[in-house]
């Protein structure tokens, strides 16, 4: 398996380099989401105008307590 180059992810409006529909990425995703997971597990996605959730018990908890979690 490559190693992809890590790079450095945060919680903020940060580019992503890697597109969920390249055709590497959908040929074998788990790596891109093994390191999104690590280095960007919430993160502003200004294509999609939101933040975007990557760990599991991180969108349980926002979709069990959407007064805490949505802007309305």
């Amino acid at each position: 398996m490559k190693e992809r180059p890590r790079r450095r992810c945060s919680g903020s409006d940060q580019p992503l380099t890697d597109s969920p529909f390249d055709a590497e990425v959908i040929a074998d995703p788990y790596p891109l989401y093994r390191e999104l997971r690590a280095n960007a597990p919430a993160h502003w996605s200004r294509k999609a105008n939101s933040w975007v959730l990557r760990r599991y018990d991180d969108v349980s908890a926002a979709l069990a307590d959407p007064a805490t979690y949505s802007w309305q």
